[in-house]
């Protein structure tokens, strides 16, 4: 079951898997992704306060990247993974 939110604004923790976003400001949050179904964010407002946070399985992928990019043979790698080349 995916959970919607729909013009509001959400503060505080909030976990991010399989949500729908649709016009909504995020203020004073910190967005938790785990790792499961990506969320869908449309026509959203982000104030400079919010905060990401990547736990359990998604914390270990961003781990694995930091571990990587130091190394100038992965920099490549990384950019091309991440949609960045």
């Amino acid at each position: 079951m995916s959970r919607k939110y729909n013009n509001t604004t959400l503060q505080g923790d909030i976990v991010l898997d399989g949500a729908t976003f649709d016009k909504v400001t995020f203020k004073g949050a910190t967005l938790i992704f785990k790792g499961g179904q990506p969320p869908t964010f449309t026509e959203c407002a982000f104030h400079s306060d919010v905060r990401f946070s990547f736990d359990g399985h998604a914390g270990n992928t961003v781990a694995f990247i930091r571990s990587m990019r130091n190394n100038t043979r992965w920099i490549a790698m990384i950019k091309q993974m991440l949609g960045m080349s």
